[in-house]
């Protein structure tokens, strides 16, 4: 996310840069400027509608087990809430650009990853949450367990 951040900034200040450069050009010409104006607000609206996704509704505990997954190279196992039609941007559901989605999919893990966690002989995943949390509170810090079980479980 940082590299975004980075990113935006850098461009924002090439464009203050070429803006500077241009309309120093075209101080006589004050409609040209109106109309370059005008066009590259245009250019960011069709980027913006273009490249903008919903996150309304999404918990950061789905972005979390997705880049969890992207940084272990299983990234194609996320089949959650971010892949859902509703969340995707538009280039992303014309393109095909996104993984398969699965309402069932945090439930289907934690119960695999507890099967699997019980199995070796540790305590299940469900044994770290309080049972007065309500699905989606905070649970603690415990890494990639903790944060499976935020997503609703």
């Amino acid at each position: 996310m940082s590299f975004s951040c980075v990113a935006s900034a850098f461009l924002g200040k090439c464009g203050a840069l070429f803006a500077t450069i241009v309309f120093k050009f075209l101080e006589d010409d004050v409609p040209m400027i109106f109309y370059i104006c005008a066009v590259t607000s245009g250019l960011g609206a069709l980027c913006t509608i273009g490249f903008s996704v919903n996150l309304q509704g999404v918990s950061l505990a789905e972005h979390d087990a997705q880049l969890e997954l992207f940084l272990e190279g299983k990234v194609h196992e996320y089949k959650g809430k971010l892949n859902d039609p509703k969340c995707l941007s538009l280039y992303e559901r014309m393109t095909g650009r996104h993984g398969e989605y699965d309402p069932d999919w945090a439930v289907s893990l934690v119960k695999r990853l507890s099967k699997h966690d019980t199995a070796q002989g540790g305590a299940a995943i469900e044994k770290d949450v309080p049972e007065q949390a309500a699905p989606g509170a905070p649970v603690g810090d415990a890494g990639y367990d903790s944060f499976v079980v935020k997503l609703g479980m």
